[in-house]
């Protein structure tokens, strides 16, 4: 999956207008936010190279 990601990313931004399918959101969020919630899964009927999804709740540290 991963490998499919790193692929597409540079054209995911241009039609995604900067969105990258590669980023570690997990990590990102970690770093920037004092995590509350975070759930994580994959959107039904979509393709799993887009649609791995986090949903939560932050607060900025």
């Amino acid at each position: 999956m991963q490998v499919w990601q790193h692929r597409l990313t540079p054209l995911q931004k241009i039609i995604g207008d900067g969105c990258h399918l590669d980023r570690n959101m997990k990590k990102l969020v970690k770093n920037q936010f004092e995590v509350l919630k975070l759930e994580e899964f994959y959107m039904e009927e979509t393709p799993k190279i887009a649609g791995y999804m986090y949903k939560g709740v932050a607060t900025k540290v």
